[in-house]
């Protein structure tokens, strides 16, 4: 959203006119307009990228089981260890999972050999 401000640099240059001689502020101001197109479509490509963090981040990734997962147990996912359910399935320590949701800060998982609940059975 801040990166549209960017196309307002040249804008706020005009200002310039009044207190500077114009050629000096006619420099100015295409140095401002210079800087903001060369920064902008940078900033509106980054704003089109997929989001890398957090909980969407999560969602699809794999781990791995660092405890008997009954209840609750502990996985291993991106080099952290998370709080995880296995949504009521025993899933046993070592046991390659796949996160499918995150709920605050615990993760629900399923190994990776189960069937997700969205897919369907006409394949």
């Amino acid at each position: 959203m801040w990166c549209h401000l960017l196309f307002l640099v040249p804008l706020a240059g005009l200002g310039l006119f009044f207190v500077l001689p114009w050629p000096a502020a006619a420099a100015v101001n295409v140095v401002l307009a210079a800087l903001a197109l060369g920064i902008a479509p940078p900033a509106m490509r980054a704003l089109k990228r997929p989001v890398l963090t957090g909980r969407e981040a999560l969602v699809g990734v794999s781990a791995e089981a660092a405890s008997d997962i009954e209840r609750e147990g502990l996985v291993r996912c991106q080099g952290e260890l998370w709080t995880a359910t296995g949504n009521g399935v025993r899933i046993p320590k070592g046991a390659r999972l796949t996160v499918i949701d995150v709920q605050g800060a615990k993760l629900v998982v399923a190994p990776i050999t189960q069937r997700r609940p969205d897919e369907d059975d006409t394949r």
